[in-house]
C-alpha cells in the first residue's frame, strides 16, 4: 500500500515539476515584473524576466563548465605526479620508522584482500546494477534541464496571469469558507507569502554577496580553482546553517590536492568570511522577520532536508516558521478562552493552575506570576 502511495506521489511529481520550476522561476523575477509592468506592458516585462533568468543561466553555465572542465583536467595530468609523490612521502616515513612500516603493511594486506573480495564478490557480479544507477542519474539530469525549459515558458504565463489567478483564488476561498475562517485563511496566505520573499529573496542576494566576496579573496590570495569555489560556495550558503560546510569541504579538498598550504588559507578564509557573513551582511538583509530560533532552524532543515532533500533544506526555515506561526496561534487561541496566560515566563517552574482561581502555583509553593512579565 506504501509502495502505491509513494509511486503515486512520485508520478505526480515528476508531472508536475516544470509546474513547480515555472512557478519558482516567477517568484524570484516577480520584483523585477512589477517594477517593469509599472513602465511597460505585460508583454515587454515577461520577455525581459525570460531573458534575464536565460542571461543568469549561461552566465552560471559559462562560469561553472569551463572551471569545471579544467579542474578534472588538471587532476587527470596531475595524478601520476601525485600519485609518485605519495609513494616517496610513504616510503620515506616508513623507511626512518621500521615498526611503523610493519604495522602499516600488515593492515594494507588486509585491507588489499577486503577490497579483491568485494571486486570480485560484489562489484563484478552487480556492475549491470551500477551501470543502470549511473544511466539513471543521467536521465535525471536531462529531465532537470528539460523541466527548467519547459518552467521558463510557465513561468511567462504565470508572470501574466498572476493577478487574476490571485483574485480567483481568493474568490475560490470566500465561496468555500465561512467569513472568519477565509479572512485568517487569507492573512496566512499574506505572511507566508512575506515570510518566502524576505527569506528566499533575502538569501539569494546574501549568497551572491559572499560568493563575489569568497571569489575576490581567494583570486587575491591565489587559491586554485577561485571562480569555480566561489561558485559552489555562494550557491550552498543559501542554506542556512549547514550550507557553509557543504560547500567548503568539497572545495578545501579539491584545492588539497593541489596545494595543502593552500588549503589550509581558504579554510581560514572561509571562516573569516562565514564569520562576517553571519555576524554583520546575514542580519543586515535578512533581519530577524522569519522569527524562529536557532534549534528551531537546526531542526527544520534537518527534517526537511530529509524529506526533500536539497530543495527541503532550502525552504525548511520560512515552511517551519509558517507553520511555527500558525500552532502557536492555535494554542494561544484556546489559553486566551480559557483565560490562561500566553506568556511563556508565566509557565516557569509551573506545578499546576488552580482549577477555581486560575491561580499559577510555583514548585516552592508562591506565586510569582506578577512579578513577571505576561
Amino acid at each position: 500500500m506504501w509502495e502505491s502511495i509513494k509511486t503515486f506521489f512520485d508520478t505526480m511529481g515528476n508531472a508536475l515539476a516544470p509546474f513547480a520550476y515555472g512557478m519558482a522561476f516567477a517568484f524570484l523575477l516577480c520584483p523585477l515584473y512589477n517594477v517593469l509592468n509599472k513602465k511597460l506592458n505585460k508583454i515587454l516585462s515577461s520577455f525581459i524576466c525570460l531573458l534575464a533568468m536565460l542571461a543568469i543561466c549561461a552566465l552560471f553555465a559559462l562560469l561553472l563548465i569551463p572551471q569545471v572542465v579544467d579542474s578534472v583536467s588538471e587532476l587527470i595530468s596531475k595524478a601520476p605526479e601525485l600519485a609518485a609523490s605519495l609513494d616517496a612521502f610513504t616510503e620515506g616515513v616508513l623507511g626512518r620508522n621500521p615498526n611503523i612500516g610493519e604495522i602499516v603493511s600488515k593492515y594494507y594486506s588486509g585491507v588489499e584482500a577486503a577490497f579483491n573480495d568485494w571486486f570480485e564478490d560484489s562489484f563484478i557480479p552487480n556492475i549491470s546494477n551500477y551501470l543502470s544507477a549511473f544511466s539513471s542519474g543521467l536521465i535525471s539530469v536531462v529531465l532537470v534541464f528539460k523541466n527548467c525549459a519547459i518552467g521558463l515558458i510557465v513561468m511567462v504565463y504565470f508572470l501574466n496571469m498572476k493577478d487574476v489567478t490571485k483574485c480567483r483564488a481568493i474568490k475560490m476561498v470566500y465561496g468555500l469558507l465561512p467569513l472568519d475562517r477565509a479572512n485568517l485563511f487569507i492573512e496566512d496566505c499574506r505572511y507566508t507569502y512575506q515570510v518566502f520573499n524576505d527569506f528566499l529573496i533575502g538569501k539569494i542576494i546574501d549568497s551572491a554577496i559572499i560568493g563575489l566576496l569568497t571569489f575576490i579573496v581567494t583570486y587575491l590570495l591565489q587559491i586554485p580553482y577561485a571562480a569555480l569555489v566561489s561558485i559552489i560556495v555562494g550557491v550552498t550558503n543559501i542554506i542556512p546553517f549547514f550550507g557553509p560546510f557543504i560547500g567548503a569541504i568539497p572545495c578545501a579538498l579539491l584545492i588539497l590536492v593541489v596545494s595543502p598550504v593552500k588549503c589550509l588559507i581558504f579554510i581560514a578564509a572561509i571562516f573569516i568570511i562565514q564569520q562576517l557573513d553571519g555576524n554583520i551582511i546575514g542580519p543586515k538583509i535578512l533581519g530577524q522577520k522569519v522569527g524562529v530560533s536557532s534549534f528551531w532552524v537546526l531542526f527544520s532543515i534537518l527534517f526537511f532536508g530529509g524529506l526533500f532533500g536539497f530543495v527541503g533544506m532550502i525552504i525548511a526555515v520560512p515552511v517551519f516558521a509558517v507553520i511555527y506561526r500558525i500552532v502557536k496561534r492555535h494554542i494561544y487561541k484556546k489559553l486566551s478562552a480559557r483565560d490562561l496566560s500566553t506568556d511563556t515566563e508565566d509557565y516557569i517552574r509551573l506545578e499546576k493552575i488552580d482549577e477555581e482561581t486560575k491561580e499559577y502555583i510555583r514548585k516552592n509553593g508562591k506565586d510569582t506570576t506578577g512579578d513577571m512579565e505576561r
